[in-house]
């Protein structure tokens, strides 16, 4: 499930509840959304995966 709407989900308490996926894959740059940076800080155990714009994989925690 791709979802693109993240900053308006994330601003509801009671549904940041129920949301923890498998994995984070990010495009690009860390997005500018107070409210996923924020869960992403609390939601450390969740894998991230970011695909720069050189194509090449990377782990934003190491």
């Amino acid at each position: 499930m791709i979802i693109d709407a993240y900053d308006s989900l994330l601003k509801d308490q009671a549904l940041q509840q129920h949301l923890l996926p498998d994995m984070v894959i990010r495009f690009g740059p860390m997005p500018v959304s107070k409210p996923l940076f924020k869960w992403l800080e609390k939601h450390a155990e969740v894998k991230q995966i970011v695909v720069d714009a050189d194509c090449s994989l990377s782990n934003p925690r190491t």
